[in-house]
């Protein structure tokens, strides 16, 4: 008799949450909305007929996090962020007359999805040494405090 009651309890919340989203939805995503609330409607009932603990279901998309998906999306996001800021850099010190080999830059995403740029690595010709204060200062002023490490090759 407790099933029964906690579907009917479901059906009438559903309803009525259908009505209120119904009035204020243009007619054109009505169709839409319907489908959405019925496949709701359909789950839930479902899921409280067979016995389904719902109190699992954050355990299970914490598990869907951890699987993959979403460190390989991750990996890609890093790798773009990094080659884009890398061409950034570029094109900064570019601006200031000064022309890297080479770029490379590290970066962090943590459990709260926060990106960090975390370090860069620019190699310069040895004839640039004399400017290593002033290029730590234009990257400190247009990207943050970051560890940078400058190396120098010979031309």
């Amino acid at each position: 008799m407790n099933l029964l009651n906690n579907i009917t309890f479901v059906i009438c919340v559903l309803s009525v949450g259908y009505t209120a989203v119904m009035m204020l939805v243009p007619d054109r995503f009505r169709a839409e909305i319907r489908s959405v609330f019925a496949l709701a409607g359909v789950v839930t009932v479902v899921g409280m007929a067979t016995g389904a603990d719902m109190s699992e279901l954050p355990q299970k998309f914490a598990d869907f996090e951890e699987s993959g998906i979403v460190s390989e999306n991750d990996r890609l996001i890093q790798a773009e962020l990094e080659a884009r800021v890398g061409e950034y850099l570029e094109s900064l010190l570019r601006e200031e007359g000064i022309i890297c080999k080479k770029v490379a830059v590290g970066t962090t995403i943590d459990s709260l999805r926060r990106i960090s740029i975390t370090e860069a690595d620019i190699w310069l010709d040895g004839g640039y040494a004399d400017r290593e204060g002033d290029i730590k200062e234009l990257v400190r002023n247009k990207i943050g405090d970051i560890g940078l490490n400058i190396n120098y090759e010979d031309g």
